[in-house]
């Protein structure tokens, strides 16, 4: 958390910070940062050496920022969390169609980042939510065949009800703010699918009205 924070750096703009973070130390290659983005991997490359370069002529040292630096940086630092996720989820590259180990890693972080005193907020809890109600479905994401299941294929009872149990507390500790942030919204939709018995017992209405706002 440390270095993702520190490579975050006010000096760079937000793009720039986060795909220096997921480069330099989620360890993402540029073409999963592309994917990720939704970019060209020449357009992510370029961003990287526009990063380096602007660091380098200011002069600023890659080093864990004062506390009272730490707000500003945040929603970059989880920003990056999410998308090394996300890669993990669905892998954009590779023949395996997720990579735990990026899943894990995010799950632990975001984790630590909504506990650690310095730097715990209502939006972090938020994403600590998002990523551990997903991360609990990763048992089934693969059916036998290799394929990936569909969520009403997905046979529940195999859910990770630890990582349900942890993502609910997120959940509840995230609302004690007076903002909703895009973390609230899609951890509430990750908890009505991880809440559900089954596909039709899902409230649907509330997922869409969730997706519109």
């Amino acid at each position: 958390l440390a270095l993702l924070f520190a490579v975050c750096h006010p000096a760079l703009s937000a793009d720039l910070r986060v795909t220096f973070a997921l480069r330099t130390v989620c360890g993402l290659t540029v073409p999963q940062i592309a994917a990720g983005l939704l970019a060209e991997p020449a357009t992510i490359a370029q961003r990287l050496v526009r990063a380096r370069r602007q660091l380098e002529r200011a002069d600023i040292a890659i080093e864990t920022p004062s506390p009272d630096a730490l707000p500003g940086r945040s929603e970059s630092v989880r920003t990056a969390l999410y998308l090394m996720f996300n890669e993990g989820y669905s892998a954009s590259s590779g023949g395996d169609l997720v990579q735990p180990e990026f899943c894990v890693e995010a799950v632990r972080l975001a984790r630590a980042l909504a506990r650690h005193p310095t730097t715990a907020s209502p939006a972090s809890d938020a994403l600590a939510a998002l990523l551990a109600l997903t991360a609990a479905r990763l048992p089934t994401r693969i059916g036998p065949d290799g394929v990936a299941q569909l969520l009403d294929d997905q046979p529940r009872s195999r859910w990770d009800r630890t990582l349900i149990a942890a993502g609910l507390d997120h959940l509840g500790r995230s609302a004690r703010g007076t903002e909703i942030t895009v973390w609230h919204l899609r951890a509430e939709i990750a908890a009505l699918h991880a809440t559900a018995a089954d596909a039709t017992a899902t409230d649907w209405p509330r997922i869409v009205a969730v997706y519109e706002e």
